[in-house]
């Protein structure tokens, strides 16, 4: 029934190319074969970071756009049925001077309100069952220790890019009291837009304003790769405990951390060294597999 309704929805209207990137359920297997049989073309393009194959990654369609040639591979053992893999690099890359401007506005406002450091958080949402994916909880611990941080000292500064800014007082519950009382400090800003999708600002635009980037999660860490692309110091968080992650390989202690004190005490340190802690929120070994262009 689904791949019929593509075939008439195609046939009627001539079209020969359908582009998408949502490739997270069967709905584009069936314009796959919709197009097949009217003689068009099917493409995917990637839009998170993949570093391991997943049955929520399988792809079927004639042109895939990965960001290098490595998610070929990642795609193949996902049994992905695709005749073309074509490698562009990472494709939202293209915004980061357009956001300069804008960050650099950002920074100085918090620095006009007594930052010194500034923190740029990036989550993944949460959602109310926690079975599968992370629930609340999750968000309001991570979103207390900042907010705590950013009430306890007058020189830290943190910008908050939700990735779904619409959910963002639903989730934390109790914990909006906190982000009240850190918005009041002038120290603390969020990205509270909302797009069609998700959020309408990127994560480069916060992660260029700031010092440090933190991002709360291993398995889908567009927004980490984000921020370390535009070369802004990127730290990760790792809840899931999942050291099978490449992102590992740029060293526990360095980039990953399993908590948040280690990771704040860690962040004391590189402010505290002249010239900062080598390699702190460096991704230079992985950064060539993830876009071999930039």
């Amino acid at each position: 029934q689904t791949k019929a309704y593509w075939i008439e929805l195609f046939r009627s209207h001539n079209i020969k190319v359908f582009t998408s990137w949502y490739k997270h359920d069967g709905v584009h297997c069936a314009i796959a074969e919709a197009l097949e049989g009217l003689g068009g073309v099917a493409t995917i393009y990637q839009r998170s970071f993949e570093s391991h194959p997943s049955p929520q990654l399988t792809i079927h369609s004639d042109i895939v756009f990965g960001f290098s040639p490595i998610v070929a591979g990642v795609e193949e053992r996902a049994n992905s049925i695709v005749k073309y893999h074509v490698a562009t690099g990472y494709l939202g890359d293209h915004r980061f001077p357009l956001l300069k401007q804008r960050a650099d506005i950002m920074r100085r406002k918090l620095f006009e309100q007594g930052a010194k450091r500034i923190i740029s958080f990036s989550d993944e949402s949460t959602f109310d069952d926690p079975r599968w994916v992370h629930g609340h909880d999750v968000a309001r611990k991570d979103y207390s220790f900042l907010l705590e941080k950013v009430l306890l000292e007058p020189a830290l500064g943190l910008i908050i890019k939700p990735k779904v800014p619409g959910t963002i007082k639903e989730r934390l519950g109790p914990i909006c009291l906190l982000l009240e009382q850190a918005l009041d400090t002038g120290r603390c800003m969020i990205f509270d837009e909302s797009g069609d999708f998700q959020a309408s600002r990127p994560p480069a635009e916060s992660a260029l304003a700031a010092d440090i980037a933190i991002h709360s999660t291993l398995y889908s860490a567009a927004a980490a790769v984000e921020a370390a692309l535009v070369g802004v110091p990127t730290l990760m968080l790792d809840h899931e405990g999942w050291p099978d992650s490449p992102i590992y390989r740029l060293g526990e202690g360095k980039v990953v951390f399993k908590n948040w004190d280690t990771l704040w005490d860690s962040c004391q340190e590189h402010w505290s060294v002249p010239g900062g802690i080598p390699g702190f929120g460096d991704w230079t070994d992985l950064i060539d597999e993830i876009d071999p262009f930039r």
